[in-house]
């Protein structure tokens, strides 16, 4: 049982797959195509432009009416 390698779980996410966990050796990187972090998704960049506050009125610079 000495001679396996160590392994860590490690969460791989890929663009079009379903997030997975890889047991990765020590130094092993996650195969081609697959990265340590989520990739935003179009729709999450959609809400994230919504959540935007929008200009404060009461902070806005004056405007001259004429």
């Amino acid at each position: 049982m000495e001679d396996e390698a160590k392994t860590t779980p490690t969460w791989g996410y890929h663009k079009t797959k379903e997030p997975k966990i890889f047991d990765l050796k020590d130094g092993e990187s996650l195969p081609r195509g697959w990265a340590d972090v989520p990739h935003q998704k179009p729709e999450d960049a959609d809400d994230a432009e919504a959540e935007t506050p929008a200009a404060d009125p009461v902070t806005m610079p004056a405007t001259d009416a004429d």
